[in-house]
């Protein structure tokens, strides 16, 4: 039986695979929304409070600018 019944899909938290698997590639036309957990934030892109993208962060990884990344 699946950890939640009825469903079928993934589990977990969202992680680099999760990002190049799902979301658009990095690209001027593209933005990506944020929003989540304080350590959802720290992971993805830092802190919500702070508008550049953190360097070693997993959307900095993949290419994403500031301006690509809204942080709701």
């Amino acid at each position: 039986m699946p950890p939640i019944e009825g469903w079928d899909g993934e589990l977990g938290w969202v992680d680099e695979d999760k990002v190049k698997k799902y979301c658009f590639p990095a690209a001027e036309d593209v933005l990506t929304f944020v929003c989540g957990v304080p350590a959802l934030y720290d992971i993805m892109c830092g802190p919500r409070t702070e508008p550049e993208v953190k360097p070693d962060s997993v959307l900095a990884k993949l290419g994403y600018t500031k301006t690509m990344i809204s942080k709701m």
